[in-house]
């Protein structure tokens, strides 16, 4: 650094560790921090290290660096913030009564919707309600509950109200027996009902951006990577800048192409962004477009796949973004969407751009193979599994559950990878802990949070987990001073109750500090 900043603080704890690929560092105990970054290490013991700074006294806590979420959706959890809440439903009825609360404080013909973070195994029932479940709670309000951002269920008036078509482009609509269920799945037949709830305006989502940046850091993170940002959101961001001078912690995000947008229209949606990957400053800076090649992981795991682009659209894309300098993700689920993926990228070759897939919970050995070969990253999510272990596994079996989100694998043959949540609500709720710790311990356990267990032959260490969500995602996204503890880096640091070196499971967020606050 240039005109290394004066100290401003010694952070004294009881352990301090930074990780690198498979190795943990221990650290002195005092870090010396300045300007938002760390200055140095010290021996916190030695009083002439100290030169009477103001201390920042963090006994009982373990310091590491602090967590990157490498894919999140930070934006809906802002839009969720007075949606109807779900975290506390543990069955059926206690989904009911959520909807008649919510519906005795409405006039009679609104839309009720819930936050996008309700879990199939939240409910107990191995399966989606269905519209008959959902019809009892009100006769007077449509209603939609959302299972993530992939799949809605519907009650009676809800599916009358959408005019959802009978065979939407692009989404499914479940039926048995040639009536509809109530479930409808994907973008292309979700538009339809989220054309008709309300919207509030970029303006007025930054107070709820503000409170869910709050939450974020109690859970330990530092930074997100925002996958696949909408029109507007890039602007709450902004905003939140402008009022505050910095944000909760450090974004990066770039644009979202529409997977119900023609190919010429997707088009359209890269070439419409003047600046690209790497454009911003220390809190906001642009990544990657998104992709959409197939569908959710709910989705997938009824065993078909649902693609939304052929592999000449998808090579159309990917090149577009890649000669307008853009860094490229794919959303790709599927073995079959993963294959899609890497002939694309191999059709465009060494780029100087970063090439990555979003998911590839079902990615084979020899496509991770592949992947090593052309140094395309993969940002994966063992909490998906964690939390939804149980029903996918009854409809994937065992087979795949061995191998479903392989990090072990594609690590061993030398992918890079980087962890993140895939969460589209605020983490650390009791029943949907997706918080880092949480992804961490799933990636180490490969257990689930309703009892069905992974295979453990993906299961990675600690420290190598750990790795996984603070330097890794920073290596994915180009920043080279976050994601560890060293003199110059910047001063984002987590302390923990409990040390991560015996195991993440008991140990809990102390403190966080962003940029040295």
């Amino acid at each position: 650094m240039t005109g290394w900043p004066r100290p401003e603080v010694l952070v004294v704890a009881d352990a301090v560790h930074t990780y690198h690929s498979g190795r943990l560092d221990r650290l002195p105990r005092g870090i010396v921090l300045g300007a938002g970054r760390v200055l140095a290490h010290v021996d916190p013991d030695d009083r002439s290290a100290r030169r009477d700074l103001p201390t920042r006294d963090l006994s009982g806590c373990v310091v590491v660096p602090g967590f990157i979420d490498a894919h999140n959706h930070q934006p809906t959890a802002a839009r969720d913030v007075g949606e109807v809440e779900t975290a506390h439903v543990r069955s059926l009825a206690e989904l009911r009564a959520a909807l008649a609360a919510a519906a005795a404080a409405r006039a009679a013909g609104t839309w009720i919707s819930t936050e996008h973070c309700l879990t199939v195994s939240q409910l107990g029932l191995g399966r989606l309600p269905t519209a008959e479940e959902l019809d009892g709670v009100t006769p007077e309000h449509p209603v939609a509950v959302r299972f993530g951002a992939h799949t809605m269920v519907l009650n009676s008036l809800g599916l009358e109200r959408s005019g959802i078509p009978a065979d939407p482009a692009g989404g499914v609509v479940d039926r048995v027996d040639g009536r509809p269920t109530g479930t409808i799945r994907e973008y292309g037949a979700t538009r339809y009902v989220l054309d008709l709830l309300p919207r509030r305006s970029p303006a007025q989502l930054v107070p709820a951006m503000r409170e869910v940046q709050r939450r974020y850091a109690a859970q330990g993170i530092t930074g997100v990577r925002v996958t696949g940002l909408r029109p507007g959101e890039l602007g709450i961001y902004q905003s939140l800048l402008r009022e505050d001078g910095r944000l909760g912690h450090r974004v990066f995000g770039g644009p979202r192409v529409d997977p119900t947008f023609g190919t010429d229209a997707q088009l359209d949606v890269i070439r419409g962004w003047e600046a690209r990957t790497g454009f911003g400053n220390e809190w906001l800076r642009l990544d990657a477009v998104k992709i959409f090649v197939d569908g959710g992981v709910e989705t997938s795991a009824d065993g078909v796949d649902h693609l939304f682009l052929g592999p000449s659209e998808l090579d159309r894309l990917v090149r577009c973004a890649v000669e307008r300098g853009w860094s490229v993700t794919c959303h790709a689920v599927s073995s079959v969407a993963v294959d899609m993926v890497l002939d694309a990228y191999a059709a465009v070759g060494g780029t100087g751009v970063t090439r990555s897939l979003e998911h590839a919970f079902r990615i084979t050995p020899d496509q991770l193979a592949r992947a090593a070969s052309l140094e395309v990253w993969l940002s994966t999510q063992p909490a998906i599994a964690s939390v939804e272990g149980s029903f996918l596994a009854a409809a994937l079996g065992p087979a795949a559950m061995e191998s479903l989100c392989p990090i072990a694998t594609a690590l061993r043959l030398g992918v890079r990878c980087a962890l993140g949540s895939d969460w589209n609500a605020t983490p650390g709720t009791d029943a949907r802990p997706f918080s880092p710790l949480e992804s961490v311990a799933a990636a180490v356990t490969r257990r689930t949070m309703y009892g069905q267990q992974l295979g453990t032959a993906e299961a990675v260490d600690v420290a190598t987990a750990m790795y996984l969500h603070t330097r890794a995602p920073a290596e994915l996204v180009g920043a080279d001073d976050l994601g560890g503890i060293w003199p110059g880096a910047r001063a984002d640091l987590v302390a923990l109750c409990g040390d991560p070196a015996d195991g993440v499971e008991g140990c809990t967020v102390a403190a966080t500090i962003t940029g040295g606050v």
